[in-house]
């Protein structure tokens, strides 16, 4: 059930209540003007007024902006009624991602086995990416509509 504009109102505000209260915890201060809390957070202040007299819900470029905020984050998305996004700033990054659906799995997995070796290069412990996601065989077999039980 999708939400009323009043319920995504009600969040949005919540959300940037407990932000505040979070920042100037933070900070160590007892309070911090608006203006100041605005400014952290990238917007105007009276754009801030209005997300939180619920008079406007910040639009899909704000919460992007809003997102970022280590206080605020994804969840002011789903407040919004928007699909999680994500800004990608470094532009090499930037092409994987807006080609990727244009890659073969060939190429993906490449992709993803340059990047696994990369990290054990560097010693880091996590593990593969995506390595299920594309693996060739379960793809194959699952298009072939085979299962683990055939």
């Amino acid at each position: 059930m999708d939400k009323t504009r009043e319920e995504k109102m009600n969040e949005v505000e919540q959300i940037l209540v407990e932000a505040y209260t979070e920042y100037i915890h933070s900070a160590k201060a007892r309070r911090v003007s608006d203006a100041k809390f605005a400014r952290y957070l990238g917007i105007s202040n009276q754009a801030l007024s209005m997300y939180l007299n619920k008079v406007r819900l910040p639009d899909l470029e704000v919460c992007i902006r809003l997102s970022e905020n280590r206080f605020i984050g994804p969840r002011i998305f789903d407040a919004c009624g928007y699909p999680r996004v994500a800004r990608i700033l470094d532009k090499k990054l930037w092409l994987v991602v807006r080609y990727w659906e244009d890659l073969t799995d060939d190429e993906r997995n490449d992709t993803i086995h340059c990047m696994e070796e990369h990290l054990a290069e560097r010693g880091d412990e996590r593990e593969g990416i995506a390595a299920p996601v594309y693996h060739r065989e379960l793809d194959e077999a699952e298009r072939e509509g085979k299962g683990e039980d055939s």
